[in-house]
């Protein structure tokens, strides 16, 4: 698997993963280096790397004597790499991540050793505490150099944790300096000093320098002799063990329970994403939806980051508890976007045992991006006091003041008429979340004495949070398939992608299909033999897959196949895809026996693929004749903007 990102920057214009045609042949970017100035291009298909002077490049591009085509964008490529991992290496990454993430917070001159000695000795010791399996329980504490070199290589690739889950830093193992007769009397010899019955380490030392001795005298004439370890040797192999463990051979498991039995204070790391909370809570007012005629009570999903108490993410929409609320917070929170909230990428996130967060949704992010969820008990709000205390901080910025609030009077309450004087619309609701989140941000937190905001912009000076592109976030909750690939194309569900770059040697190849669910627009194709070798394709049909969701397209596609197979002209089975689109829409909106979340979602979706299709002939039959009476909206179909209805 090739380097995941060169330490020397691409100039302007150019990125990994750019494709070059030269001489008929494809060529991709791979890497850059800044001390000779050549740029490496790896053929797509046969032969070897080559290097090719970077001024020479620019101007074969200037000249047009070759072509490019941009490449995938390096952090939707690297989260899409992730889904490849194995479990064992998700493993490997997940702890190497663990040991470096505390470091990023310091600047490259503070990071003395005895700084990382103490961070190795504090992380070591909580994943000895919190070890569930097998793999965890017999882990060893990595070098101080080891860490030194994770840390360079983060570094150098512009913070990106995901370089550690690749072969770049794995070095050959360092082979045992002890023979392995000597390394097994070692470790007895510290097991016995770690028995009641030993007083101290002299006389461990003493047991294995009396059994090498007598092992070397009944070795015959002109055979090596083992070697004799130092004291030293003995020591630093007990500081490699386990420190839960030694100290319940010494002292006993009572002991050790009382002695690592933490409290109940709360430690995180003094920067941005460090421990982040999240919580679920219903609004005290009625959401009017036009799409399907009804109002409904908003359910608000809300991330806060400890360290800042600023607000970095929310979701409030007719989504109910589920998968579907929880990716679009974590998008909201991990992306940019146009709310009031800040974004990063969090280390720990904190929540409850609700039904948002226990859904193969949050495995995805937690594999792919190396999040890690802590689920508080049950009946225990000090767990994640944060947001719990945040929720009395909205009610009195936010609730208490809207209109509808039942707070100043019992009379008021029994004669309220919430459906006519408490009713508002998504886009009022989201305006009213954003100016008390706004509010809140500019206002001094009674615990740091300085307002949220000062805060972020004074821990992002010293480690700026991670950031990603919405497109890349969205990756992280793809589907991911195998798929054969036929004349250059891949089909899924009956649905066609394809793309001319991809090499002719992929026909009739089993390839990875990252898919997208709420977007089968475009599809990205892994390369089975070169995991940096990624296509984004395009739809075949695309007036049909622009903008369709999977969950829309199943629930038509039968009777859609059904109605195209008894036509044969192209107009005529657009024209029949638009008629049952609407029959859709209809029947989303009288029910039929269907929950409201279920019709709100069949709903949106229809009025989307209206809208599309309706833009799409306009905008084909400009200056050509009538338009086609068959296109035209139904008078009383809405067009919400999508992302008011946190549809993506």
């Amino acid at each position: 698997m090739g380097r995941l990102a060169s330490s020397s920057p691409l100039p302007d214009g150019l990125k990994r993963g750019d494709v070059f045609k030269i001489r008929g042949e494809d060529y991709l970017l791979t890497s850059f280096d800044k001390r000779s100035m050549n740029v490496r291009l790896r053929p797509k298909i046969g032969s070897k790397d080559i290097n090719i002077p970077l001024n020479d490049l620019l101007e074969w591009l200037k000249s047009d004597a070759i072509s490019r085509t941009p490449g995938v964008n390096s952090n939707t490529r690297n989260c899409i790499r992730l889904a490849s991992l194995t479990h064992i290496e998700r493993l490997g990454w997940i702890m190497r991540c663990d040991y470096v993430k505390p470091l990023l917070a310091y600047g490259k001159g503070e990071t003395t050793r005895q700084l990382v000695n103490k961070y190795i000795d504090k992380t070591f010791d909580r994943r000895s505490r919190s070890a569930q399996n097998k793999s965890i329980n017999k882990e060893t504490r990595p070098g101080t150099s080891t860490v030194y070199m994770w840390l360079k290589l983060v570094r150098e690739n512009d913070y990106l944790t995901a370089v550690l889950a690749f072969k770049e830093h794995r070095h050959k193992a360092r082979k045992d300096r002890l023979d392995p007769i000597v390394s097994e009397i070692v470790e007895s010899a510290i097991d016995y000093y770690l028995s009641p019955e030993s007083a101290n380490l002299f006389d461990s030392y003493v047991i294995v320098e009396n059994r090498i001795k007598e092992l070397n005298a009944c070795r015959h004439k002109g055979a090596e002799l083992l070697e004799i370890p130092s004291k030293t040797t003995i020591r630093k192999r007990l500081l490699a063990r386990n420190k839960m463990d030694v100290d319940a051979k010494r002292d006993g498991v009572e002991k050790v329970i009382k002695k690592y039995n933490h409290g109940g204070k709360t430690d995180y790391g003094h920067f941005i994403g460090s421990r982040v909370e999240g919580d679920t809570n219903y609004i005290d007012c009625l959401v009017y939806d036009p799409v399907i005629d009804f109002t409904y009570r908003p359910l608000l999903l809300l991330f806060i980051d400890c360290y800042t108490r600023a607000v970095v993410g929310y979701e409030v929409s007719y989504l109910q508890r589920g998968s579907q609320k929880l990716a679009k917070a974590m998008t909201n929170m991990m992306s940019t976007n146009d709310t009031a909230c800040y974004s990063c990428v969090p280390i720990l996130v904190v929540v409850d045992n609700g039904k948002e967060f226990d859904n193969n949704t949050l495995l995805h992010i937690q594999d792919r991006m190396n999040i890690q969820f802590l689920f508080s008990p049950p009946y225990s709000p000090n767990c994640k006091a944060m947001i719990e205390r945040f929720w009395g901080t909205l009610n009195k910025i936010l609730l208490h003041k809207m209109k509808g609030t039942t707070k100043g009077s019992i009379e008021k309450r029994g004669y309220y008429e919430s459906e006519k004087l408490a009713t508002y619309t998504m886009q009022e609701l989201t305006a009213y979340i954003d100016r008390a989140i706004n509010i809140y941000h500019h206002t001094p937190h009674s615990s740091t004495v300085l307002a949220p905001k000062t805060m972020w912009e004074d821990a992002a000076l010293r480690l700026p949070p991670t950031v990603y592109e919405r497109d890349t976030i969205i990756t992280l909750g793809c589907k991911y398939v195998r798929c054969g690939v036929t004349k250059g194309r891949v089909g899924f569900e009956y649905l066609e992608w394809k793309n001319s770059a991809m090499p002719e040697n992929f026909n009739n190849e089993q390839v990875i299909v990252c898919i997208n669910e709420s977007d089968l627009t475009n599809v990205w194709v892994i390369n089975p033999l070169d995991e940096d070798d990624i296509y984004i394709l395009d739809p075949v049909d695309r007036e049909l897959q622009t903008g369709l969701s999977l969950d829309f397209w199943r629930s038509y596609r039968k009777q859609l196949q059904e109605r195209e197979a008894q036509t044969g002209n192209r107009e005529k089975a657009s024209s029949l895809r638009y008629e049952l689109i609407q029959e859709l829409y209809a029947e989303a909106q009288t029910g039929k026996g269907k929950t409201k979340r279920t019709r709100a979602r069949l709903a949106h979706a229809a009025t989307n693929q209206i809208e599309r299709h309706s833009q799409s002939i306009t905008a084909s039959q400009k200056g050509s004749g009538p338009k086609n009476k068959l296109v035209t909206a139904p008078k009383d179909t809405p067009k919400p903007k999508s992302s008011d209805y946190g549809i993506e």
